[in-house]
């Protein structure tokens, strides 16, 4: 097991630096590690189902560790489960997240990813109407 410092991406390292205490909570995505090599080439759906239950291996370990860190230090963290995406994510003081950076279920730490709001027109359009 390392220390987790290659785990955290430059972005979420900023995030870490910009925030005002150890203790302030940074949003972050948790991504599970997923050996590729080792899920079976049989067929899709075999490797499908395989890729499925390591991802939700993963997601338990992480979940586990979430919990322990919450009944070490008393707090309680929010999170999300991104199953399709293979990540979590929370919002997490910088404690929990070097600890786990420093876990094997994790591959990567990085920011959640921020989708741009729908966008509206400005004027509704009417179907068959001529401009």
């Amino acid at each position: 097991m390392t220390n987790g410092s290659e785990k955290i991406t430059r972005a979420l390292s900023r995030k870490l630096v910009a925030a005002t205490t150890d203790e302030a909570l940074v949003q972050v995505s948790v991504f599970v590690a997923i050996d590729h090599e080792s899920l079976p080439l049989s067929s899709f759906a075999a490797r499908a189902a395989a890729k499925n239950a390591v991802i939700m291996n993963g997601v338990r370990e992480v979940m586990t560790h979430v919990q322990k860190w919450e009944a070490t230090h008393g707090r309680t963290i929010a999170l999300a489960v991104m199953a399709d995406e293979g990540s979590v994510n929370m919002g997490a003081p910088r404690s929990l997240i070097d600890s786990l950076a420093a876990t094997d279920a994790v591959a990567v730490l990085d920011v959640p990813e921020t989708k741009p709001a729908p966008r509206t027109p400005s004027t509704p359009l009417r179907l068959g109407a001529r401009r």
